[in-house]
C-alpha cells in the first residue's frame, strides 16, 4: 500500500541476475532492518531490461546491512548506473563485499548518517567508488580500490565526522575529493592509507 513499511527482511544465499533492479524501495515507502548476505548480484550484457541498480532505495531506510555479497554489472553498454543508490539512509553497513566492472558509480548516498564501509574490494570502475553527501558519522576503513577512473571517495556538499583509514588505492584517478559547504572537518581523520593515483592529486579537501 502507499506509504507502506517493511520490517525484518532477510535476503541470503541468493543469485540475482538479468534484472533492472535487484532490490527496489520506492519513494514514499520505508524499509527497516534489511539484511543481505552471501548473495551474487549480476547484470549481463544484452539482457532485455537495461540494468539500473542492484540496491535502489528512494524511500526512508532505517537499517541496511550488506555482507559477503558480489555486485557487478559487466559494463552494460551506454548505461551509467550506481550499483547501490540511497536517497535517505540512517544506518548503512557494507562489509566484505566485492564491486566490479561498471561504467557508473559503486555506492551513491544522497543523504545519510552512520555509514560504515569496511573490508570491501572495488575494481574496474569507470565512474567513482563512493559518493556520499549530506552525511555524518562515516567510517571507510580497510577497503581496496583498484583501477577506478574517477574518485574513490567523493563528497560534493558535506560530510561530517568521518574516519578514512587503512585503505589501499592503486591506479585510481583520485583517492579523496571532499567539498564541504556547510560543515567542517572537525572530528575527522584520514590516516594510514596507501595511495597510488594516476595523475590527479591524491587528496583534495575544501571547506
Amino acid at each position: 500500500s502507499e506509504n507502506g513499511e517493511v520490517h525484518q527482511c532477510v535476503i541470503s544465499n541468493s543469485f540475482i541476475s538479468y534484472s533492472k533492479y535487484s532490490i527496489y524501495i520506492g519513494e514514499g515507502y520505508a524499509i527497516y532492518n534489511l539484511h543481505i548476505s552471501n548473495c551474487d548480484m549480476e547484470a549481463q550484457v544484452g539482457q532485455n531490461e537495461p540494468f539500473r541498480s542492484f540496491l535502489y532505495v528512494l524511500g526512508t531506510s532505517a537499517e541496511i546491512l550488506v555482507s559477503n555479497t558480489t555486485l557487478q554489472d559487466h559494463k552494460v553498454v551506454n548505461v551509467s548506473p550506481d550499483l547501490a543508490y540511497f536517497e535517505n539512509v540512517e544506518v548503512l553497513l557494507f562489509t566484505g563485499c566485492y564491486f566490479s566492472h561498471t561504467r557508473g558509480n559503486v555506492i551513491h548516498i544522497k543523504s545519510g548518517s552512520h555509514v560504515i564501509i569496511n573490508g570491501c574490494f572495488m575494481e574496474n570502475i569507470v565512474g567513482n567508488g563512493i559518493i556520499i553527501n549530506n552525511a555524518s558519522d562515516v567510517q571507510i576503513n580497510g577497503n581496496i580500490f583498484y583501477e577506478i577512473e574517477g574518485t574513490c571517495i567523493k563528497s560534493e556538499n558535506g560530510v561530517e565526522r568521518f574516519n578514512i583509514e587503512a585503505n589501499r588505492a592503486t591506479d585510481v584517478g583520485m583517492f579523496i575529493d571532499i567539498y564541504n559547504t556547510n560543515s567542517s572537518f572537525i572530528d575527522s581523520n584520514v590516516s594510514n592509507n596507501l595511495i597510488r593515483p594516476n595523475i590527479a592529486p591524491a587528496i583534495k579537501m575544501e571547506s
